[in-house]
C-alpha cells in the first residue's frame, strides 16, 4: 500500500494529499503551479550568487544561479539554441491541428480563471519593457534577433516589408502632430479630422473584443454621439473581413462601413474644408 502525505500549497496555502515519492511538490493545482513555477524561476534569476562559468558559444562569463553541471551556456545563447532547435525540428510549424490544440489550451486557462492582463501584470511587463528600452538592450535583442532571422538589422528592412508597403502605400502610419494620437492609416487620421470638424467625441481604439474563434477584433473608432463603433476600411487584408462578420454576428453594438465609396465622398465634400487633410 503507497504512503501518502498532506502539504500546504505554497501559493494559496490550501492542504492537499500526494504519494509520498511525490512529497517534494509544492502546490495543489495546475494553476498553483504555474505561479509557483514561474516565483521559483523569478528568485533563481534574481539571486546575486551562484558559479561563474564561460559560455562556450560566446566566450563571455556568466554567472550560473541553478548550479546545475548542464547549465553551459549563458542565457541569451542557451536561448537562440533553443529557438534554432524548434526550428530545425519543427515545432514551430503551424498546422490547423496545433493551432487547435493551443486554442483550446487557452480556452481551458481562461475558463479556469486565467487571464494575462490583470494590473500586476501590465505593470510588470510595462517596467521591464521600460527597463530595456532604457539601457539600450532592448535595441541590442532587436538586432540580434532580425539578423538571425532576416539578416538584416531591422525586420522593416526585409524586401517582403518594402514590398508590403509599396502594395498598401496609402495607409502612411506615423503620430500626427494636429490630433495628438498615432494612427495606422491616413484614412484613419482624415476620419478622426471630419469628426472633429463635425464636433463630435470619438475615441481610437478604444475596445478589444474576443471573438468565438480565439482571435481578438479592435474596431477603429468609437463616436460617441452617433451610439456606433467605425471600421475605416479602404482594403481587406488577410482575416479582417472575417473578423468584422464575426463581430456583427457575435454582439449587439452597431458597427458602421466606412468603404473606399464613404470615404471618397467625405473626402469630396471635406478635404478642402479641413485642416491638416492628408491627400
Amino acid at each position: 500500500m503507497s504512503r501518502t502525505i498532506t502539504k500546504s500549497c505554497e501559493i494559496c496555502e490550501k492542504t492537499f494529499t500526494v504519494p509520498y515519492k511525490l512529497r517534494g511538490k509544492g502546490a495543489c493545482s495546475r494553476e498553483c503551479s504555474y505561479r509557483l513555477r514561474s516565483l521559483r524561476r523569478r528568485e533563481t534569476n534574481e539571486s546575486e550568487t551562484g558559479v561563474t562559468k564561460t559560455c562556450p558559444t560566446c566566450g563571455g562569463n556568466f554567472l550560473d544561479p541553478t548550479r546545475r553541471s548542464g547549465m553551459t551556456q549563458c542565457r541569451p545563447c542557451s536561448y537562440a539554441s533553443m529557438v534554432d532547435s524548434r526550428m530545425s525540428n519543427g515545432s514551430y510549424a503551424q498546422s490547423p491541428e496545433r493551432r487547435r490544440w493551443q486554442s483550446e489550451m487557452m480556452r481551458e486557462k481562461y475558463a479556469s480563471g486565467w487571464s494575462p492582463n490583470t494590473p500586476e501584470h501590465r505593470a510588470k511587463l510595462a517596467a521591464g519593457l521600460r527597463e530595456r528600452w532604457a539601457s539600450g538592450k532592448m535595441k541590442i535583442l532587436t538586432r540580434s534577433s532580425s539578423l538571425r532571422k532576416y539578416g538584416v538589422d531591422h525586420h522593416t528592412q526585409r524586401v517582403e516589408y518594402i514590398e508590403s508597403l509599396k502594395r498598401f502605400s496609402f495607409a502612411k502610419h506615423g503620430f500626427r502632430d494636429d490630433l495628438g494620437i498615432y494612427f495606422r492609416s491616413s484614412w484613419e487620421a482624415n476620419f478622426a479630422r471630419y469628426l472633429n470638424y463635425l464636433g463630435k467625441k470619438w475615441s481610437y481604439e478604444p475596445q478589444s473584443f474576443r471573438l468565438n474563434s480565439g482571435k481578438r477584433y479592435v474596431p477603429d473608432f468609437w463616436v460617441e454621439d452617433d451610439n456606433a463603433f467605425y471600421e475605416v476600411k479602404g482594403l481587406w487584408v488577410g482575416s479582417a473581413k472575417q473578423k468584422v462578420e464575426d463581430f456583427v454576428a457575435e454582439y449587439e453594438h452597431r458597427l458602421i462601413l466606412l468603404d473606399v465609396e464613404s470615404y471618397k465622398e467625405i473626402a469630396r465634400k471635406y478635404s478642402k474644408l479641413i485642416s491638416y487633410w492628408e491627400s
